[in-house]
């Protein structure tokens, strides 16, 4: 089969050959290159050090530009800077750190940046600012990433900074002479204690001593204030030596604290944006990576002292919002989440009142005395704009669920800690910290000890750790009576009677036990051997008639028991006989054969008085 089409390479005769190109045509069709025009770079020399000078080399102005170091004989020292353009312009700040050098006494550590001013080709186009970034420190040696502050959306430099390559230099700085002070009101508005608002809690002030009349208060109050709002107004003062201007206008430029720089990061973990606004919900991951990040920091002034104690007790309270919020969905908490939580509570101090302050049932134990509940105003903010979000009684508070797993056990692990801080010098010594933190230990050891099986307590069990509080002197001792009297612990009770200082306490401990003995629910069951246990107490007290009285009853009960206790020489209260015997035939006469029984037989005393 053959094609009626031409052979590739033949020649068709009836079709003429396209013309030759010449050479005019194309000299048309291929423009020639255009020339940039040649913008001469302006020379940079810093001196970051008396002994070194920072130069500054490059190609075009919107090529990347280095920086070289050299000492006084031109030999480069240290290493090169990378700038992302060319800069303007530039200027040291800071003296910069040298590890392999001892610090002078009385010196402060200061970090040494390089503050360059720029344009470059951003995502919306031309981008004006200043890049900042460490000249005391090597690559690997710690953070050495770049920072850029963005001015372009100020108006004065967007109409100075003009467009293409040729466009005037829209932003200068310079360091200055003498040093100028500025206040930055975010560290007050951080660190200022403020009142902590809260509503009404069910144990209410009424164990604190008398409050001052109201003018006293008030006058107390303003005074106090007015001290906080000098403090932090003094640490709100910092200096600076750097101008920056743009056009007809100059502003300062000053180094972010330490605290700014660390809250701000604790903001972007703090809250998640939704439909209905901003909420809070805590990103664990961010801010635990903040707290390994200043992991034994130290201060190197007042300032970053109490900065860096606020910034840990903030980010402690937002790890344990976070666990409030995921136990609320019934979720069961790995164990290193809540040991990191504890521990950052620890390590942050906070005010155990606040924390209670954000859990169903544990916030009525909060006493706040006159002064309230005062911490740094950040702090409050926070805890304030969490209530509101979330309401604590719609929380669901199950012990053998989420709440008493990931959220009891850690609490009361942290009430241990501030119970054995009582009385050391750097702690609070605010009456009702105290009151609240037993109250609350003592709630939160009821609600887990109630499933434990009845009996006494067994080493290292619930149970014993409730008699260990106990047993020891309380700062809320009406609270804990009505806590117990409450959970119908009436052992547990007794307990607390026997260890209190209180004048009448055997009267108390007597009559509570009565009460078991007479059939009183006792939800415990610890008082097993209950007669016996009462008759061994008598024999330990003084007062005659509470001896009389409950000795009686008991021989009513039980006449073998009761009758010792009239008969027993090691006695603190000692009875004769024909005493014993005339109060035995008024009180319990049923007992008086057994009292007679018990001096012949047991005790072989031969008796020398008429019966009848």
């Amino acid at each position: 089969m053959t094609s009626s089409l031409p052979r590739a390479g033949t020649l068709t005769p009836d079709k003429p050959l396209p013309p030759a190109p010449s050479e005019t045509s194309t000299a048309q069709q291929i423009p020639p290159p255009e020339k940039k025009a040649f913008i001469p770079l302006k020379p940079h020399i810093a001196s970051p050090t008396p002994s070194e000078f920072l130069l500054t080399t490059g190609t075009t102005p919107s090529d990347p530009g280095v920086g070289m170091f050299v000492n006084l004989d031109g030999d480069v020292v240290r290493g090169t800077l990378e700038f992302s353009n060319y800069p303007d312009a530039l200027i040291v700040d800071g003296s910069g750190i040298d590890i392999s050098a001892s610090l002078v006494p009385g010196q402060v550590p200061e970090e040494g940046y390089i503050l360059a001013v720029m344009q470059h080709e951003g995502e919306n186009g031309k981008e004006c600012g200043v890049e900042i970034q460490r000249w005391d420190m090597e690559a690997g040696e710690g953070q050495t990433t770049k920072e850029w502050l963005d001015l372009t959306s100020i108006p004065s430099v967007a109409e100075s900074s003009g467009s293409g390559e040729d466009a005037t230099m829209p932003l200068g700085i310079r360091t200055i002479v003498a040093p100028n002070e500025i206040v930055l009101s975010e560290i007050s508005e951080m660190l200022t204690p403020k009142r902590l608002k809260l509503s009404a809690t069910s144990s209410g002030n009424s164990s604190l001593e008398q409050e001052p009349s109201k003018s006293q208060a008030e006058k107390r109050k303003t005074k106090q204030e007015k001290a906080d709002a000098e403090f932090t107004y003094r640490l709100s003062l910092l200096q600076t030596r750097i101008v920056l201007w743009a056009g007809d206008q100059i502003w300062w430029v000053v180094r972010n604290p330490l605290v700014v720089r660390l809250d701000s990061r604790l903001e972007l973990a703090k809250s998640i944006h939704t439909g209905d606004g901003v909420r809070i919900q805590p990103n664990r991951e961010l801010v635990e990576r903040l707290l390994n990040d200043i992991r034994g920091q130290e201060p190197r002034s007042e300032a970053e002292y109490l900065g860096l104690i606020y910034i840990r007790q903030k980010a402690s309270i937002l790890l344990f919002i976070e666990l409030i919020l995921r136990s609320t969905t019934n979720i069961i908490i790995f164990e290193n989440e809540k040991r990191s939580t504890e521990e950052a509570l620890t390590k942050g101090e906070v005010d155990p009142r606040v924390i209670l302050a954000l859990l169903p049932i544990l916030e009525k134990e909060v006493v706040q005395g006159p002064q309230g509940i005062r911490i740094s105003g950040g702090l409050t903010s926070l805890v304030e704009e969490f209530l509101q979000q979330n309401d604590l009684s719609s929380m669901p508070a199950i012990v053998n669920g989420p709440f008493g797993d990931n959220l009891l056990q850690l609490v009361k692990r942290y009430l241990f800690f501030w119970k054995r801080r009582k009385g050391m010098a750097s702690v609070t010594n605010d009456p009702s910290v105290f009151q609240t933190v037993d109250a609350a230990l003592l709630h939160i050891l009821l609600l887990l000890d109630r499933d434990s099986p009845k009996g006494q307590a067994t080493a290292g069990s619930i149970r014993a750790e409730l008699y260990d509080v106990v047993d020891r002197e309380l700062d809320c001792y009406d609270r804990a009576i009505a806590l117990l009297e409450h959970f119908k612990r009436l052992y547990v009770l007794s307990r607390l009677y026997q260890g209190s200082k209180m004048h009448a306490k055997a009267s108390k401990v007597l009559a509570t036990w009565r009460r078991i003995l007479d059939g009183e629910t006792d939800e415990g069951g610890e008082f097993t051997d209950g007669e016996l246990e009462l008759r061994k107490y008598l024999s330990r007290i003084r007062d005659q008639k509470l001896v009389e009285e409950y000795g009686a009853w008991l021989a009513n009960r039980n006449p073998k028991l009761g009758v010792q206790v009239f008969a027993d020489d090691h006695s603190r209260v000692k009875f004769e006989p024909t005493h014993a015997v005339a109060l035995l035939k008024e009180r319990a006469p049923g007992a008086v054969k057994d009292y007679l029984e018990h001096l012949v037989f047991g005790k072989k005393v031969r008796l020398q008085f008429e019966l009848f």
